[in-house]
């Protein structure tokens, strides 16, 4: 008898909670349910929501793919926040003379390359590029480096930025999610053949070292001093990031003698958009060593008056 009474209320109240139906069994059903524990527990049995039972039932869990993407080429330099179409190119090409002058290995592009600025969340002005013309413009970048540099690696790490087209499509036309042009990595891959696209959610290894973009964190917290210290209080372990447009490190020693240090690069954009016209943002870039033993070097420049710090 009970078990039909439960089966009844399960099916009935299908989108409500257990204990919401064990409630309402209870008040209506005082006769075979005594408390609301107990009619709850009956709800979780016959819903395969307890014990062994709910285990066997259970799919795989959806995890994200947190495995890093590991760059072993030396010596490299790190970029990033170029946002185009408002990059700034007296700054993008003393990073690539500098590439050059190097004998760089690899470039690391470090997020937020292309601005996508019409699928932004805030408001926009319609006559600014469109993203067809913004996407065809950061390819036609990228696949000039290539040309110029043709033994050189490219990694290209997703940023935020990138991550407004999967936001965008997600909000505005929920039922294309799961097509290949609705991953921002796969849109990429598709049209820069060469360049190791970094999915927006993977962090990057060289040797000991971990390079984000930065967003990967979320917000939430405050800026303690400066991007390069709020990195270390995050990651515990040597770590360079993007994202914030600034130049700093911030270093301390474990209680062994070791060393953790932290790293924010500069940015490769206009210092002075429509949106922020006064910030604290710096033009600049990394450049990074690394020994068989995974030791690494960090030169994080700067560039001031257009020239390189």
């Amino acid at each position: 008898m009970g078990g039909e009474i439960v089966k009844d209320y399960i099916k009935k109240y299908r989108q409500s909670p257990s204990l919401s139906i064990a409630k309402i069994m209870v008040k209506e059903h005082p006769e075979t349910y005594h408390s609301i524990e107990q009619a709850r527990a009956s709800v979780r049995y016959y819903r395969g929501a307890s014990g062994e039972r709910s285990r066997a039932k259970l799919p795989d869990a959806r995890v994200v793919d947190w495995q890093a993407c590991v760059v072993t080429e030396s010596p490299a330099i790190v970029a990033a926040d170029l946002h185009i179409p408002y990059h700034d190119n007296d700054a993008i090409d003393i990073m690539l003379d500098r590439l050059a002058a190097m004998g760089a290995k690899a470039l690391i592009l470090d997020g937020d390359v292309m601005d996508m600025y019409q699928a932004s969340s805030f408001t926009r002005d319609p006559l600014q590029m469109t993203l067809a013309d913004e996407l065809e413009l950061v390819c036609d970048f990228i696949l000039g480096i290539q040309q110029d540099f043709p033994d050189l690696q490219i990694y290209y790490k997703l940023g935020n930025h990138e991550k407004r087209w999967e936001t965008m499509l997600r909000a505005k036309v929920p039922e294309l999610v799961g097509f290949d042009f609705t991953s921002a990595q796969k849109l990429f891959e598709d049209r820069l053949p060469g360049v190791t696209v970094v999915n927006h959610t993977t962090p990057m290894s060289y040797g000991k070292l971990t390079i984000i973009h930065g967003h990967e964190y979320g917000g939430g917290a405050g800026m303690p001093v400066n991007p390069a210290r709020l990195m270390f209080l995050k990651a515990k372990k040597s770590v360079l990031c993007a994202h914030y447009h600034q130049k700093s490190e911030h270093q301390e020693p474990t209680i062994v003698g070791d060393s953790i240090d932290a790293w924010s690069v500069g940015c490769l954009c206009n210092l002075h958009p429509e949106y922020a016209p006064l910030n604290k943002w710096s033009l600049g870039f990394a450049e990074l060593a690394l020994d068989e033993d995974g030791n690494f070097d960090v030169h994080n420049r700067s560039i001031i008056d257009y020239r390189l710090r």
